[in-house]
């Protein structure tokens, strides 16, 4: 199962290339911030995004989260980490991660 959650920024040049959101009620601010797709079925991707999880990429604009199987790319659009401070990103995606468990 393929799937991705892409800031708006993103979503916006993907929606050109004609790539469409699953619509997701009951989370207006994620809707303003993310946009989520699956490349199959939506029910298992769906499913994944419980109202908390949703709650917390609203709370925190600017992830992109990639899903493939058991895999996850997780990554800020046009931000790459520090040298010096992989510590704090690593820190950050853990969370990220977290809204998946």
């Amino acid at each position: 199962m393929n799937w991705e959650v892409v800031c708006v920024l993103a979503a916006c040049a993907a929606t050109l290339f004609g790539k469409k959101g699953i619509e997701v009620s009951g989370c207006p601010e994620f809707s303003k911030k993310y946009v989520l797709r699956a490349t199959e079925a939506e029910g298992p991707v769906r499913e994944r995004f419980t109202p908390t999880a949703l709650a917390w990429f609203a709370n925190h604009p600017g992830w992109n989260v990639e899903g493939n199987g058991s895999q996850l790319m997780i990554y800020r659009m046009g931000r790459s980490v520090k040298p010096q401070k992989p510590a704090e990103f690593l820190a950050s995606a853990r969370e990220v991660l977290a809204q998946f468990q």
